[in-house]
């Protein structure tokens, strides 16, 4: 039973908007592990064209693919935003993020830095387009509760990672001259990850957590406080990384929010009313997890690469992943359900949620994750290891998650063709 209260669902877009984004998300993690696979010296360090290539493929190629696809679902059936022209835009939003991806990364791979400023200009129109449909439809709707600030704030923080983004592409294309790259990289990294991916996340796991877990509800201190607390701190550092003073400790702050925040999570997961074994709960615990691990690895001053890997696949491709496991089987569902009421077919029996992706497969495709998020963890820690070994695993976990996304995508064409 899920807790559907105060979602606008008669709002939802057509599902083929989300569905692209899904769909597509799962290519750029078996891209990444052919890279893995044909070139091992990706764990050398984060700064060989592997680790550049791998680091964009994983974020812009998986996350962001997964975070606009959500997006444009949960702004209007969350926050009740009318996103204007969600249906003809967003196929141009998908194919320029897609371009912008492949040209980037190629770009790194290959040494090609002549491909990164335009690279650089698709993504940059990419993410207008989406920025621009989002403030629109969120513009006077009052923000009352965590989920719409998350969204904003990540919104504005994806602003400051794509300025960033640009300007260092036109900087290595060597277009224009910008001082000392490293600390750009730094800033540009932070706001990414603790900004866009990490706010947006946050927002999400309000929602999400107590609908399809059945847990008490996030309190309203944490959903009303939290968001621009870490938004304000996110800010300070920036501002003293561009004074020249780059403090550890204010970085440390943000990352506290976000490890506090992983803790209650946890405890709410631990108090679930449905006690039923499911693979997005493990999912939920190996992301906090891996917070957790990959503050301590930064505390220990341990290999960035290490930090790189519990950071993007411990926590950036597990949650989204684990998500996708609830919301692509309710958003069939529910397309269904709507579909059986508007032609008042009730004589025909539509799929559950469960049907869709049933449990048993969504625990292996966890466990192949969890496996290959140790043996990446062992390759990045100890370089004798060969790195096409987490080449390897990357696939083959990645073709267990996108043989799901797909099952649940032809069960739901199926059951649509018998309206």
């Amino acid at each position: 039973m899920l807790n559907t209260a105060g979602l606008s669902m008669d709002q939802a877009p057509p599902i083929p908007v989300p569905f692209r984004f899904f769909l597509t998300a799962p290519l750029y993690l078996l891209l990444a592990g052919l890279v893995l696979l044909v070139g091992g010296d990706a764990f050398a360090s984060r700064w060989t064209p592997q680790a550049l290539a791998l680091t964009h493929l994983l974020a812009l190629g998986f996350l962001s693919q997964t975070m606009c696809g959500a997006l444009y679902q949960m702004m209007p059936v969350i926050a009740g935003a009318r996103v204007p022209a969600a249906t003809q835009l967003s196929p141009w939003v998908w194919g320029l993020l897609n371009l912008g991806t492949l040209l980037l990364s190629g770009g790194f791979l290959f040494g090609r830095l002549s491909l990164l400023l335009p690279a650089a200009v698709l993504l940059g129109l990419a993410f207008l387009i989406f920025v621009s449909q989002a403030f629109i439809g969120l513009v006077g709707i009052r923000p009352s509760n965590g989920v719409t600030r998350g969204m904003l704030a990540a919104l504005l923080a994806l602003v400051g990672v794509v300025v960033y983004g640009v300007f260092m592409s036109g900087m290595l294309a060597g277009w224009w001259q910008g001082g000392e790259l490293a600390p750009l990289v730094d800033q540009h990294l932070v706001l990414a990850l603790l900004g866009w991916v990490g706010l947006l996340v946050l927002a999400v796991a309000m929602q999400v957590i107590p609908m399809f877990h059945i847990t008490p509800a996030y309190p309203g201190w944490l959903r009303g406080w939290l968001v621009p607390g870490l938004l304000l701190l996110l800010a300070g550092w920036l501002f003293s990384a561009w004074l020249g003073q780059q403090q550890m400790m204010l970085l440390g702050l943000p990352v506290l929010g976000y490890l506090c925040f992983a803790g209650y999570s946890y405890l709410l997961l631990h108090r679930r009313k449905r006690r039923i074994p499911d693979a997005t709960i493990n999912y939920w615990r190996l992301g906090f997890g891996s917070m957790w691990l990959a503050a301590l690895a930064w505390v220990l001053q341990q290999p960035p690469v290490v930090i790189g890997v519990l950071l993007l696949v411990g926590v950036g491709v597990c949650l989204p992943a684990g998500m996708l496991l609830k919301i692509v089987p309710f958003l069939g569902w529910f397309h269904l359900q709507a579909r059986q009421m508007a032609t008042r077919r009730m004589d025909l029996r539509i799929p559950k949620m469960h049907d869709f992706i049933p449990g048993r497969r969504g625990r292996v495709q966890f466990r192949g994750h969890l496996v290959t998020l140790l043996v990446m963890l062992a390759v990045a820690r100890f370089p004798q290891l060969p790195g096409w070994l987490g080449g390897l695993f990357l696939i083959g976990s990645t073709l267990l998650f996108w043989s799901n996304l797909w099952r649940a995508q032809a069960l739901y064409r199926r059951a649509l063709r018998a309206f």
